[in-house]
């Protein structure tokens, strides 16, 4: 039983375990292979809370699934691309579980949440996928290893394959604080000095020389304490904890093509249901932003037709760009040729307000006072503008409206 004081220092070490990154994902990512597996196990009922995202890498006619359990300081978007390469080196099915906490995954890490999870994993896996249990193998890495090991306990999988493992958390701790200080601040966690002892299945315990996190002694120690009558210890030099896989064939390909059979084939075609790729079984999900995220900007109606439209189609880039001032001196240029035209002063107006009310009202509205700076071609559309037959339009149309309304005020008086 754990001190007061070590309680006191439990949360601290629990974000030191779990240094859960920031989502390396999204619902939209690694479309037809991201997707949700209820705790129920059954779609018909069940609720996004209760749904464990994971990345399923199908392998056509492959006969084996690797159930992938990775690091503590990785999700399961940052373990796809290791995912990936297995099935393309090994031709595999891949199946790589989050932890709650982690990337889409509702929930807290802990023990017993991750464990949940792992037995989630397999029973998707045999019970929803219909893999038999002697085709899954088990894949592990550093606190992923621990998951492994006590699914290999519990289950008769096809084989264990552990990477960069520790002993215990206490063992591990201990390398740096010492054992008696690692007692005080970890309870047993993780104790996989123990579950290895009654793991039967075929073990393959890979552990780098360089790994200055986890001495590849636990390693060499999980593997001398298995009792399977099949295993083996693998100490690749120049392997570090935190290496890529796959960038070197001697870490982990090259040892698992020795120990496994692969890669091997099956004819029977690998079912997922579709419904487990639902969006909407993810407690992050959305229905209102996923619909509209890629919507663009509305445009400002202008009336029945847009001067823009022709030269430049409404976009959000132009609808953003700000006037230039020098548009108001192009505008008065143009009313200055107007200036002594017939009906330039009617209704009390001069040319430029004639010129204004035959242009939007939006384009004489933008911008700001006059010594601007931009070119004449700076908002877009502007040349494109007839400015001179909109001005003779509006004088001809004022010209015919007075006269009807000089013709109204006639005909009562010729009447009278």
């Amino acid at each position: 039983m754990l001190s007061e004081g070590a309680k006191l220092v439990q949360p601290l070490f629990s974000k030191l375990l779990y240094p859960v990154p920031s989502p390396s994902y999204t619902v939209d990512s690694f479309p037809g292979e991201l997707l949700w597996i209820p705790k129920s196990l059954d779609y018909s009922s069940c609720d996004k809370a209760d749904c464990v995202p994971g990345i399923f890498v199908n392998c056509p006619n492959a006969r084996y699934l690797v159930v992938y359990f990775h690091s503590n300081g990785e999700d399961a978007g940052l373990a796809y691309p290791f995912a990936a390469g297995l099935k393309k080196i090994l031709e595999v099915h891949v199946l790589v579980m989050e932890y709650p906490g982690y990337g889409l995954c509702p929930g807290k890490p802990s023990e017993e949440s991750l464990h949940a999870v792992a037995d989630l994993a397999f029973e998707f896996a045999t019970k929803v996928l219909k893999v038999p249990p002697g085709d899954v193998i088990v894949l592990g890495r550093s606190l992923g290893a621990a998951l492994a090991v006590r699914l290999a306990q519990r289950w008769n999988c096809h084989g264990l394959v552990l990477v960069a493992p520790f002993l215990s958390l206490v063992r591990a701790v201990g390398q740096f604080v010492g054992q008696d200080v690692a007692k005080y601040l970890v309870s047993d966690l993780f104790c996989n000095q123990t579950r290895i002892q009654d793991v039967k299945v075929q073990t393959l315990v890979v552990h780098g020389t360089d790994d200055t996190l986890v001495s590849f002694e636990h390693g060499r120690q999980l593997c001398e304490l298995c009792p399977s009558s099949k295993k083996l210890f693998v100490s690749p030099p120049g392997m570090s904890h935190n290496v890529d896989l796959l960038a070197d064939a001697e870490f982990l390909v090259r040892p698992l093509l020795r120990f496994f059979s692969l890669p091997d084939y099956s004819f029977e075609e690998l079912r997922v249901p579709p419904e487990a790729f639902n969006k909407r079984l993810c407690q992050l999900y959305h229905g209102l932003v996923e619909t509209t995220k890629h919507d663009r900007p509305l445009t400002m109606p202008v009336g029945d037709e847009d001067p823009f439209e022709s030269a430049h189609p409404a976009s959000p880039s132009n609808l953003s760009r700000q006037p230039f001032k020098d548009d108001r001196k192009l505008i008065g240029s143009q009313c200055t040729k107007h200036a002594g035209d017939p009906g330039s002063s009617r209704r009390g107006g001069s040319a430029a307000s004639v010129a204004a009310a035959a242009l939007p009202a939006e384009l004489l509205e933008l911008g700001g006072g006059g010594g601007g700076v931009g070119e004449p071609d700076s908002v877009p559309g502007l040349r494109a503008l007839d400015l001179d037959s909109g001005i003779n339009r509006f004088l001809k149309e004022s010209a015919a409206e007075d006269a009807e309304r000089k013709a109204e005020r006639k005909v009562p008086a010729a009447a009278g």
